[in-house]
């Protein structure tokens, strides 16, 4: 008698629409994002098929087409030429929506099949991620924020900010006083690039804010540092503002997320000495 096939369902429930999940999760471009046990790298198209990277090697994967049933089916061609079918579903949940992915036992010892169950696993956490984080993004069209955790007091980082900024942040000039001008200068492709504003309000030890604006910019943004006391140090966010209101804000407000970021690690590799 032939063994049958053993299968185990993985589920996840996810804060969102079903629609939200299944957008996010069948735009193929998002699978090196989530879907670690498929995609490591970019995806190839090859007309239907895609090629991708995988932890088992090169593999060839073709998803159903797009539907309004919530399937994401999908064959996976091994490297040995075995293909291995995904059933997948979202499905309305009252929660949410619940993705359903089944494993299924093909060319994998026991223990193999239950690594394979605890990576579909992780990959459905990624997921819901990624589309929460993608919901918030889309409520807060207008700002960002971006957040640090360091062990070092919150007198040492607010130094490091004010009295020390030129040794991490040299193109950035301004005074610690509400009124104080503001400029940052850099160089973009060759070429000289600025910003201007004015620091408006000033809670010592604690917060900073300030608006600021480049030429082309037909309104100002508003950024604010604030450092709050927590159980192992400081936390250090940065939140900035306005950018439904300048040219393509959402592209510049991504870049000023990347910006933020660098400039928040600049800061604490400096405070943290």
């Amino acid at each position: 008698m032939t063994e049958s096939m053993r299968s185990h369902h993985v589920s996840r429930v996810i804060s969102a629409s079903p629609d939200a999940v299944y957008e996010y999760a069948s735009n193929v471009d998002n699978l090196p994002r989530w879907a670690a046990g498929l995609a490591k790298s970019d995806v190839v198209r090859e007309g239907d098929v895609l090629v991708v990277e995988s932890p088992m090697g090169r593999v060839t994967v073709r998803f159903v087409e797009r539907n309004d049933l919530g399937v994401l089916d999908h064959d996976v061609t091994l490297p040995s030429g075995t293909v291995v079918t995904n059933p997948v579903r979202v499905l309305a949940h009252p929660n949410g929506a619940e993705i359903v992915f089944t494993v299924r036992q093909i060319e994998l010892t026991d223990d193999e099949f239950a690594r394979d169950i605890d990576l579909v696993a992780a990959d459905l956490k990624r997921l819901e991620h990624e589309v929460l984080r993608q919901a918030a993004a889309a409520e807060n069209r207008d700002g960002l924020v971006v957040s640090v955790d360091t062990a070092v007091t919150a007198d040492a980082v607010w130094r490091a900010l004010t009295e020390e900024r030129s040794a991490w942040w040299p193109d950035m000039q301004f005074d610690t006083i509400v009124g104080s001008p503001l400029r940052e200068v850099w160089i973009e492709e060759g070429a000289e690039r600025e910003a201007v504003g004015q620091v408006i309000e000033v809670t010592d030890g604690r917060a900073l804010t300030f608006v600021w604006s480049e030429t082309e910019w037909p309104s100002p943004l508003q950024v604010a540092f604030v450092l709050e006391l927590t159980a192992t140090g400081t936390r250090v966010s940065v939140s900035e503002t306005g950018f439904l209101g300048v040219p393509d804000g959402n592209h510049l407000r991504e870049e000023h997320a990347e910006g933020w970021r660098f400039h928040l690690s600049q800061l604490l590799e400096h405070a943290e000495r």
